[in-house]
């Protein structure tokens, strides 16, 4: 994505950050733009995700550690060369949890019509997921999805549901517990899993 805006016709603003994109690629990607573009839009979202969705848009792709779109090229080639001269015996840990930014970034893809990254959204928080995962990062991203998602989109919901299933353990802490008493629906879906499980 051009760092320079050049050519560019219209303008995403999100919490004080502008991203100045073209109609001819973002409006193809989401429905929701293309009746959208009649001028500026401002977008009341999270800045975190409209970032990964600007690069979705242009890349087809994205990464919760890039932190400005507009450096796209520029990060990658740095991060390979970063990579490289790490000493081998060091293994890149993840220093901050992304199951909440990838729930929220399936919300917004939903929202904005933009089923391509819906996919790639949910595609990341299962492998999120299946690489271990931070107890209060999954409860966050529980409530985001259960707050913010259609009942009848059942993507992010059938894996939350599967893994509190799957980690019978988390039933046991008192955060946990507070969440399922809050969110009727996580209890309803666990219940519904559980019943159907049985009868296999």
């Amino acid at each position: 994505m051009p760092r320079s805006g050049n050519y560019s016709d219209l303008t995403i603003t999100c919490q004080g950050k502008s991203y100045r994109v073209h109609k001819a690629i973002v409006c193809p990607r989401s429905g929701f733009f293309t009746a959208a573009c009649s001028g500026e839009f401002k977008a009341n979202d999270d800045s975190e995700a409209v970032d990964a969705m600007i690069n979705y848009i242009y890349c087809l792709n994205y990464d919760l550690n890039r932190a400005d779109p507009s450096r796209v090229g520029e990060d990658r080639a740095a991060g390979t060369a970063a990579f490289q001269e790490a000493p081998p015996d060091q293994t890149p840990a993840s220093t901050r949890p992304d199951l909440l930014a990838h729930a929220k970034v399936f919300t917004l893809a939903e929202k904005y019509l933009i089923s391509g990254l819906k996919a790639l959204a949910l595609q990341k928080f299962v492998a999120s997921v299946s690489g271990g995962f931070d107890v209060d990062d999954f409860l966050d991203a529980v409530q985001q999805v259960y707050r913010s998602t259609l009942e009848e989109d059942g993507g992010l919901r059938e894996i939350i549901v599967s893994t509190l299933y799957n980690h019978k353990y988390l039933l046991d802490q008192k955060e946990v517990q507070a969440v399922l008493k809050d969110i009727g629906a996580v209890t309803y879906d666990l219940v519904m899993f559980m019943h159907k499980q049985i009868g296999k």
